[in-house]
């Protein structure tokens, strides 16, 4: 599912974005990022519901991913830059995801919330949360 959004939002010509990957270069950052603004897509949480058959299992699953957005410039220390940015951002990611399905047996994503995580050498960090939900099956 990662993998599709991903891909959803590279060739939906996000044009804002320089650049949308996930955990593993995210993980990989040690500094802020030279060229901005860019997302990160990592998985979030999964939770189940109870179990809906009496042999073998299914289950109704609800899976959250974050959006990591960071948005502005190291000359803007304070940051002041990036929260007027943000909002142009955010107005053109939020609707590549949302009410979209990210693959077949997937509901389209809802927008749960979204929080300023922090400010560093003028990069703010914003995180976007969507959820969508499936039936995950198994054992007879």
């Amino acid at each position: 599912m990662l993998r599709e959004v991903i891909a959803r939002l590279k060739e939906s010509a996000c044009p804002p974005l320089v650049e949308v990957e996930g955990a593993a270069a995210f993980a990989a950052l040690r500094a802020p990022p030279q060229r901005l603004p860019r997302a990160y897509v990592l998985p979030a949480s999964d939770t189940a519901g109870r179990n809906q058959r009496i042999s073998g299992t299914a289950q109704q699953v609800s899976s959250q991913i974050s959006l990591l957005v960071l948005a502005g410039s190291k000359r803007d220390a304070r940051g002041e830059a990036a929260a007027l940015d943000l909002e142009q951002l955010l107005q053109a990611i939020r609707p590549r995801l949302h009410g979209w399905a990210p693959g077949v047996g997937f509901e389209g994503f809802d927008f749960v919330a979204g929080r300023m995580l922090r400010i560093d050498e003028g990069v703010l960090h914003w995180e976007d949360r969507f959820s969508t939900s499936h039936m995950m099956f198994g054992g007879a």
